[in-house]
């Protein structure tokens, strides 16, 4: 949180198995990728479905960057834009990103997704592996606002094939909205110090159990 902004990016979710208690973990963001593969046309699977390796390109993050930005312009035309999408396309590709922005609070998610539609014509689809729901996949979409990677294939104790037991996704904000507050060079670096510095929490009345520099909370809102 920074004042009014509310990010949940980088976001790494994964289960291994992939079903637990008779409840498919990740169905809407497996679905909604098939939803949208089955609607190209061959011209555009070809653009789309990639060859290489079902791993993540940036995971939580490859980068060497202080600020923890990472350099996603290797990925700029690569793969099936969305201005090549027809409008059914477009709506599902639209619902495929809206799966994973909405894991975000409402409010919040609905300005996420204002940026995201703002760049959508800019959005680039990829797909490496099978085509259809047996087969182990990957997929990402990039767009200017929002980078996802998804992973289904095989686990440890799967042996591979159509025994897809292992599922993980990643959510990233290449416009530099990874890690909110703490990917700034100012104001609060923990939320330790966001509790103890922020002037919202001044109110508060509740009591927290750390101190900073020997200094209890309420003692520290005192001096304040």
């Amino acid at each position: 949180m920074h004042g009014d902004e509310v990010s949940i990016v980088p976001a790494f979710i994964g289960s291994e198995p992939v079903t637990i208690n008779g409840i498919e973990v990740l169905a809407d963001e497996r679905g909604n990728a098939f939803a949208l593969m089955n609607s190209l046309d061959a011209n555009q699977r070809e653009k789309a479905f990639q060859t290489g390796r079902r791993r993540l390109q940036v995971g939580p993050s490859r980068s060497t960057d202080s600020f923890l930005n990472d350099d996603y312009s290797d990925f700029v035309g690569v793969g099936l834009k969305a201005s090549e999408m027809n409008t059914t396309q477009k709506e599902n590709l639209w619902n495929l990103i809206k799966t994973y922005v909405y894991n975000l609070e409402t409010e919040f998610a609905d300005v996420w997704m204002a940026d995201i539609d703002a760049g959508l014509d800019d959005t680039y689809f990829v797909c490496i592996g099978g085509t259809t729901t047996d087969d182990p996949i990957y997929y990402r979409v990039f767009n200017p606002a929002v980078w996802i990677e998804f992973n289904n294939e095989g686990g440890a104790g799967g042996g591979g094939g159509n025994n897809l037991n292992h599922i993980h996704i990643i959510t990233r904000a290449p416009n530099g909205n990874d890690y909110g507050i703490f990917a700034l060079n100012h104001g609060p670096k923990t939320l330790l110090e966001h509790y103890a510095l922020e002037d919202h929490h001044t109110t508060s009345e509740t009591l927290f159990d750390y101190s900073i520099a020997g200094v209890g909370y309420r003692e520290h809102m005192e001096a304040r």
